[in-house]
């Protein structure tokens, strides 16, 4: 048994006027081809971007997907990963929020705190959300 997923994104700049495709071949959770199209000159994946992410954006403009979004959840929730230990580990999600690429950080006398922080990857839901930890 394998795992082998092919990726492609396109990330919109101020509707279509800049616009990045990036395409992505992953082998057992190890990326093992990208291709970025403003670091790329290649004349197929420039057309990519027309044919791909453009002509779709047009397509879904009518849909509710473009220019959605959706407001995070947030729970913290404390864990204790030995019961006999006196500390006790916050855990944050953040669920639910559209588009992707959220800032989390924990704050401490509101400042941001940088030491004991750890965080998970943003995963999709499925619902057009995502979630991080």
């Amino acid at each position: 048994h394998f795992l082998y997923q092919w990726k492609s994104d396109c990330h919109f700049l101020n509707g279509t006027q800049r616009v990045r495709f990036l395409d992505r071949d992953i082998y057992e959770r190890q990326g093992v081809v990208r291709v970025d199209s403003p670091q790329e000159i290649r004349q197929d994946e420039r057309a990519a971007v027309d044919y791909f992410c453009r002509h779709n954006y047009e397509v879904l403009q009518g849909a509710p997907v473009v220019g959605r979004r959706a407001k995070p959840t947030v729970t913290i929730s404390p864990t204790k990963t030995d019961p006999g230990s006196p500390n006790t580990i916050l855990l944050c999600t953040v669920t639910g929020f559209y588009p992707r690429g959220i800032d989390v950080q924990w704050l401490k006398s509101g400042r941001p705190e940088k030491e004991g922080v750890a965080f998970g990857e943003e995963l999709q839901n499925g619902d057009w959300t995502y979630q991080h930890q």
